[in-house]
């Protein structure tokens, strides 16, 4: 069986972009909904199902996140963050 690991970014205290009239918009609410679409024949492992972050800081849990998936074995790792700036000329990752 084909193992797929979904990391859902953000959690608390960092939930993510918010939505524009929408409240927020979680990573976690999309996983969940990929989990669902992907087929029988998958065996899904989330890094997370509650709105908490794993165990900060960000750059620990983010390995965290990714060991987990390698110990797995996942032939599949998908990684959703949901990022927002104000600032239109912003791309990319800053740590």
């Amino acid at each position: 069986m084909a193992i797929a690991v979904l990391e859902a970014g953000h959690g608390l205290p960092d939930p993510g972009a918010v939505g524009f009239g929408q409240g927020y918009i979680h990573a976690l609410e999309m996983v969940n909904e990929v989990g669902k679409r992907l087929p029988a024949s998958i065996k899904v492992i989330k890094t997370r199902n509650g709105k908490n972050a794993m165990n900060p800081p960000k750059n620990a849990d983010l390995n965290q996140r990714c060991r987990a998936a390698n110990n797995a074995g996942a032939e599949l790792f998908v990684s959703v963050h949901i990022n927002a700036s104000a600032n239109t000329a912003a791309n990319g990752y800053v740590s």
